[in-house]
């Protein structure tokens, strides 16, 4: 292949930016979504392909990201690959699976053309029939050359779920269209690529190495479709004549009509003629038949390719089933001479013991395999022992080193098969395993103990797989389509009979038909728990939040036991995931068939009562049960008006591994409350202590207040941020905090997440699971790399988002843009950090933030401080009384009926606590608004006189309001223009203009940057600036900052030159005089006639 370079390869980054904008930037992404990139190495001398890697995942919304990874492989001279769909950030290795898809931008086809480098070579279409398939489609959004092929992308008005009815429903109707479309000229399209979710395809502008050619944008301007449009472009395509269900060996072998064994001279002609090509290949080396006559043969790892390997010519006329391999590889396994001659199920076998000697082999095979009545079912089990190992290996299949006995098996009658019945068995009366046990077939027939007519003994009550395996109770389950389950038997032998095993049947010399068995696995595994994953919508009710999550047990013949949690249904139904997942070290049947024959008995096994069902909220805070009052749910116990309430399960949040809740948070509850008066006031001693830890701040003050505020439902909500220099004790303070939460203040893992490690996703999670409740974010820092700094504000920004915006707000935009107020999260945030979060105006003015100077929290003396009395004496105390506090508010809102009348009490409590007006006052409310809820609780169960009085509430929320909203007013943009406008005057390099136009005298004329010059002195005037600031209003009170001395200061100031205007009026947006609205017509009874253009400010704002 020579050297590699960009040069030569022509890397085309506008390419690639334009396939992103129309694909995937054309839509907006839930927050962390990432796109996967993947590559694989390709030797520049000898073209040999290395190994298949995912390299890299991106933020999916940045194409410049994406193109640093992808140029960086492409220069190598490697492939390279994108994902379209966008996956969850923490997706495993390589491209990612189904699982981690979280959305589709596109449906999508890849066709190849006959004349590149591909597998199925003269099977695909030339480029004129690929044509005619595309124009009989609907018109292709984007269209790549991939260098041997195209890829079309269908893109969709929004982001398809391929999780749901209706995504899987879109993706099968578009992937039989394109089958229909390949099948009706009896060629090749990937059939594997049309609905695989997980898709990767080559992107446009690289570089395709099998080729030796650029990928090519030809053009991305296409029509885009809504769902059930593009489902109504796909007429119903034909769905293939279903072929029979084959289980290799339960039946005995159809033979070709007008022949029979024996018939014919030759025992090669008798055995093709007997055993079809399909059924030999499918028996013995694990291949699959196909629509179209099509034949796929499995890789060395056992699983079956995309592609077929082989095409089956059926028998006609008397002659056999014969089979044309176009696969080279396969073709290179049985040493075949190429495509140009088609092979029997003889052929198949003497190539597959290798050598030249092969069909001498394989007649002396079977001929000894009809004199001993042992084939064609029972001799295909004998095959691994003798044919070639490098064949068997080449489709995955383990050698057997034993040498074959052609002694017929035990006979047994077949069972009647009803589904999982469970069968107890005694430790003696099994089936003989050694034929060598019976000397004639009357004493087999009795080592097989009673016939089809007898019935074994039942267990005294059902018994499930669940207690077969928990009680160690050797039993036996029926399965469909012969297959058994067996524990722990013992066999007469003194052997334990344990796993999944099937029923073979097989022909006596005198033509009747036994049954033996065959194991299939070693091991049992069965369905044990199904949690229904639950959430509650904005009124309370319980909603389905996702597929429901499966736990799968395991039991190994030597006795051992494992439970494994998180499965999806079909994840618990895939042999494969179960074994990998739980990692007992068991293995795998080898065979594809024998790993099928496992799933179906995983789908059985549980289903006949064994498996518990069980309902698990996805997030705390009130529910509507379906009977009894309101309900406030959380982990370590739920709380009604009447007490703790056993019963209810809460779990991880929707979207999140199973069992993945911190120790913290699986610690969030009440299990036992305060019985009367005497002990409420006991617990509320945690008040006054509490609040000692930080005598000179109102940090204590302002997280209880939270806490308070969070169980009320506010429609908008706060979120505290605790700034302080590390080692100043806000790890203290939290944990402390912690207790009122979890009544534990030694919790290692006391936090909801961690920021420095928090994606923006994981933040979002955290935050709505913790609804009607306080989510902790601990540790914000900003880090060096700029992308890692990113993430990290982005995960604060979506944390404040949560606590701020909620039910009943609106969806507008607020400063600094990126922030909106609508979330489906209800929680109230404690965030501690370093430094203050960047984002702005849009992110401090949502905030109520907390200097933590050193000393602040009280730590002094050591061992006997304000913060170790807590912690040794009051953490129980805490927990109580905020479960008693939740008790009180459950019979308030059993008294309100709704969730929204609750609500809308609870709005006038934190109306009433607005210390001034502005943002920063109203955050400050909710805090209020918590504190006089308590007041409302103390004063019934008397306590009252252990909180803090009205007074210092009133003073405590006017200094959090104030504070904060100068620091709101430092971070505006706005006010940095303001100032600037302010200097320019000061310095006489700008004026304010009066508004009827006449000239400003003496000191006024100073005031407003107006100029005394030699040059108007003599006049006795004073002279404007060249730059005109605004215009002073009639009364004296307002000026209107004009919009082009905006524009000239915005352009002055390099920290706002690229700020869009829109971000800096909404920051006008607090400064403007009330009914005003930024950069439009001031009111005539401001500016006189003439109404400039602008920002109506107050005067003082600029010392006037």
């Amino acid at each position: 292949m020579g050297e590699t370079t960009t040069e030569s390869m022509a890397l085309d980054e506008q390419d690639w930016a334009a396939q992103h904008a129309a694909i995937w930037g054309s839509h907006e992404w839930p927050a962390g979504t990432v796109m996967s990139i993947c590559s694989q190495a390709v030797d520049k001398v000898t073209g040999v392909k290395g190994a298949f890697r995912g390299i890299a995942a991106v933020p999916i919304s940045d194409a410049s990201a994406a193109w640093d990874v992808l140029v960086t492989a492409a220069c190598k001279g490697d492939n390279v690959w994108v994902g379209v769909g966008g996956l969850r950030p923490s997706f495993g290795p390589g491209r990612g699976k189904k699982a981690d898809v979280l959305a589709l931008p596109a449906l999508f086809v890849d066709v190849d053309f006959n004349s590149g480098v591909h597998t199925a070579g003269d099977r695909n279409p030339t480029k004129e029939q690929a044509q005619r398939w595309i124009d009989a489609a609907p018109p292709a959004t984007v269209k790549v050359f991939t260098g041997g092929g195209v890829h079309l992308y269908f893109v969709l008005d929004d982001l398809l779920d391929p999780h749901t009815p209706d995504g899987a429903a879109l993706l099968e109707a578009h992937k039989k269209f394109w089958m229909q479309l390949a099948a009706e000229d009896a060629l090749n399209i990937d059939a594997g690529v049309l609905a695989d979710a997980a898709r990767i395809l080559r992107p446009a502008g690289t570089w395709n190495a099998n080729q030796g050619r650029r990928t090519r944008l030809e053009f991305a301007d296409g029509p885009r479709y809504s769902a059930t449009e593009l489902l109504s472009r796909y007429p119903e395509a034909s769905t293939p004549e279903p072929r029979p269900e084959k289980t290799r060996g339960a039946e005995p072998l159809r033979a070709v009509t007008g022949s029979a064994p024996g018939a014919s001279e030759r025992v090669g002609d008798r055995f093709a003629l007997t055993v079809p090509v399909s059924v030999f290949a499918e028996a013995v080396f694990g291949a699959e038949e196909r629509p179209q006559n099509g034949l796929t043969f499995p890789g060395p790892d056992g699983d079956l390719g995309p592609l077929d390997s082989a095409r089956i010519y059926r028998a006609t006329n008397g002659e056999p089933e014969r089979l044309t391999i176009f696969d080279t590889t396969i073709q290179s396994i049985f040493g075949l001479d190429g495509q140009n001659h088609s092979w029997s199920s003889f052929d198949l076998l003497a190539h597959a013991f290798g050598g030249p000697t092969g069909y001498r082999r394989a007649a002396r095979l079977v001929a000894d395999g009809e004199r001993g009545g042992t084939w064609p079912l029972p001799f295909f089990t004998s095959l691994p022992a003798v044919l070639d190992p490098d064949v068997l290996r080449a489709f995955g299949i383990a050698p057997a080193p034993q040498t074959v006995s052609m002694a017929p098996p035990p006979v047994t009658p077949l069972p009647a098969v009803t589904g999982p019945q469970a069968v107890v068995l005694a430790p003696v009366g099994a089936w003989a395993d050694d034929a060598a046990e019976a000397n004639d077939e009357t004493a087999l027939l009795d080592l097989l103990g009673p016939t089809s007519t007898s019935t074994p003994a039942a267990a005294e009550a059902p018994l499930t797989i669940a207690r077969a395996v928990a009680d160690r109770v050797p039993a036996r389950f029926e399965l469909e389509d012969g297959l058994r389950a067996y524990v722990w038997d013992e066999t007469a032998a003194g052997e334990t009979r344990h796993g999944i095993y099937k029923t073979v049947r097989f022909q006596l010399p005198d033509l009747t038909h036994g049954e033996r068995l065959e194991r299939i696995s070693s091991w049992v595994a069965f369905k044990s728990r199904k949690t229904e994953q639950l959430t509650v919508d904005t009124q309370g009710r319980k909603v389905i939040a996702a597929e429901a999550k499966v736990s799968v047990t395991l039991a190994r013949s030597d006795g051992r036991v494992r439970t494994q949690a998180g499965f999806t249904t079909a994840e618990a139904h895939s042999a494969k995931t179960v074994v990998d997942r739980l990692d007992v070290g068991v293995s795998l049947p080898i065979s594809t068939v024998a790993r099928e024959q496992v799933g179906n008995a995983l789908r059985e096994l549980g289903t006949d009562g064994g498996t518990d069902v069980v309902e698990a909220y996805g997030t705390l805070g009130w529910l509507k049960p379906d009977t009894g009052g309101w309900t406030y749910l959380a982990p370590a116990g739920s709380v009604n008006a009447q007490g703790t309430v056993p019963g209810f399960t809460v779990g991880s949040p929707p979207r999140s591994e199973e069992d993945s809740l911190l120790e913290a948070q699986l610690a969030y509850g009440f299990t036992d409350l305060p019985s009367d008066a005497t002990a409420i006031r006991t617990a509320a001693s945690a008040i006054p202590a509490f609040l000692a830890i930080t005598p000179t701040s109102h940090a204590a003050f302002a997280m209880l207040g939270l806490a308070l505020a969070a169980p009320l439902a506010l429609s908008e909500r706060t979120s505290v941020f605790l700034v302080s220099p590390p080692d100043a004790g806000k790890t203290q303070l939290l944990r402390a905090f912690q207790a009122f939460l979890t009544g534990n203040a030694y919790l290692s893992s006391w936090t909801g997440s961690s920021l420095p490690s928090a994606t923006a996703l994981g933040a979002s999670i955290t935050a709505k699971w913790a609804r009607h409740a306080v989510s902790i974010h601990d540790d914000f820092r900003v880090p060096q790399d700029r992308r890692k700094a990113d993430v990290v504000n982005l995960a604060v920004a979506n944390v404040v988002q949560a606590s701020y915006g909620g039910a009943g707000s609106g969806a507008k935009s607020t400063v600094d843009g990126g922030l909106k107020t609508a979330s489906e999260a209800e929680t109230c945030a404690i965030i501690s950090g370093e430094a203050l979060p960047g984002g702005g105006v849009g992110v401090l003015s949502r905030i109520l933030a907390i200097d933590l100077p050193p000393g602040a929290v009280a730590m002094t003396p050591r061992d006997a401080s304000p913060f170790d009395a807590f912690r040794e004496a009051h953490a129980t105390a805490a927990q109580a009384l905020y479960g008693a506090y939740i008790r009180f508010l459950a019979s308030r809102l059993d008294t309100a009926g709704t969730l929204r009348q609750f609500r809308t009490t609870n709005e006038r409590l934190r109306a009433e606590n607005a210390p001034r007006a502005g943002r920063s006052a109203s955050n400050a409310s909710v805090v209020g608004a918590g504190w006089t809820m308590l007041r409302l609780f103390a004063e019934t169960a008397g306590f009252a006189d252990l909180i803090p009085i009205q007074e210092d509430v009133v003073k405590a929320l006017d200094d959090l309001a104030g504070a904060n909203a100068a620091l709101v007013l430092d971070a505006n943009p706005a006010q940095a223009i303001v100032n600037a406008a302010r200097d320019t005057i000061a310095s006489k390099t700008g004026h304010i203009a009066l508004h009827d136009g006449s000239m400003p005298t003496g000191e006024e004329a100073t005031r407003l940057g107006w100029q005394w010059t030699a040059r108007t002195a003599t006049a006795g005037v004073y002279e404007p600036t060249r730059f005109e600031v605004g215009v002073l209003s009639e009364d004296r009170q307002y000026v209107v900052l004009r919009n082009q001395a905006v524009t000239d200061l915005k352009r002055r100031n390099p920290a706002l030159e690229g700020l869009p205007m829109g971000q800096l009026n909404a920051g006008f947006l607090s400064l403007v005089k009330d009914g005003t609205t930024p950069g439009s017509k001031a009111p005539r009874s401001i500016a006189g006639e003439t109404r400039p253009r602008g920002y109506v400010l107050p005067a003082a704002a600029f010392d006037l």
